[in-house]
């Protein structure tokens, strides 16, 4: 069995192509890369790399442009990529008998209540959500469709919250944090292992991935305020705490997308990394990279 992983080079695309190995996993990426296919899914077709590797049965379409502000400014060329390229790659590889595998977001819910089930009435607050639910309502029978929460720890590419805090280390101004929007963080290798579970199981349906434990933006900065101290590795700013609408922002964003996982535990009984653990492993990384949104 062999996954096609489009997107293989973002955050959950190359967490997967780690649990799964390089003899299960086809990674593509838009520029060019080592170890990746050259792939633009706006225009191209998975035909022709189905086709020159071993046999596939999933398409994991693990792109996109994730930023809501980037959504908000330009809902019709983002939903070119986010929507419609979604659509036709998940259309091509149903017609050659693969599994679509599609990565949603928790922000197709509101924020108005928590602990969201699969079975919970969606109500997007920005564009970002509506593209996902688009997809979530027209990519048909048959499919995964994965709700994830917010990832954090990606330390292949050292992107994520926690990395952008880091790199704020040493500087003097405070650190916004909304003590009023809350999350059910992931660890960027525990999705990808949980995810190469499901895949591996055959798995259809929504479910939802996400981590066991929920948590503010700002006690999560708290946390690692506090590891930071005892690790001694990083000086950073304090806490400036403030309400989710006092940040300046294009569209709103949820205020509490906390997931229920319960589906996920019948299905696969994750194995979780506790929270403290991967906040210690950013702290203990080279701090790299950047956090802007990308179609990978």
């Amino acid at each position: 069995m062999a996954v096609l992983i489009i997107g293989g080079t973002g955050t959950v695309g190359s967490a997967l192509a780690e649990a799964l190995g390089k003899q299960q996993a086809i990674t593509t990426s838009r520029l060019p890369m080592d170890g990746h296919v050259l792939f633009d899914p706006v225009r191209d077709s998975i035909a022709r790399i189905v086709h020159e590797t071993q046999p596939v049965t999933h398409v994991v379409l693990a792109y996109g442009i994730a930023g809501v502000g980037r959504c908000a400014v330009d809902p019709d060329g983002t939903a070119q990529v986010n929507v419609r390229s979604v659509l036709r790659l998940a259309d091509e590889a149903r017609s050659m008998g693969l599994c679509p595998v599609f990565l949603s977001s928790d922000y197709v819910f509101d924020g108005t209540k928590g602990g969201w089930r699969e079975t919970d009435r969606t109500s997007p607050v920005n564009e970002y959500g509506r593209q996902k639910l688009a997809v979530e309502r027209e990519i048909g029978e048959g499919t995964l469709v994965v709700r994830l929460s917010r990832v954090i720890g990606d330390l292949l590419r050292r992107r994520c919250v926690l990395f952008d805090w880091v790199r704020a280390s040493g500087e003097s101004q405070k650190i916004r944090c909304a003590t009023d929007q809350w999350f059910s963080p992931i660890a960027a290798a525990d999705a990808g292992r949980i995810l190469a579970t499901l895949i591996r199981s055959d798995t259809r349906g929504l479910v939802h991935l996400a981590g066991p434990e929920a948590t503010s933006r700002f006690a999560l900065y708290g946390r690692l305020l506090r590891l930071a101290g005892s690790l001694g590795v990083a000086e950073l700013p304090p806490a400036q705490p403030c309400l989710l609408s006092d940040i300046p922002s294009p569209e709103p964003h949820p205020l509490d997308t906390t997931l229920s996982i319960e589906l996920l535990e019948q299905l696969v009984r994750p194995d979780f990394s506790p929270l403290d653990t991967t906040i210690r492993q950013v702290l203990q990384a080279p701090a790299a990279g950047s956090s802007s949104a990308s179609v990978d």
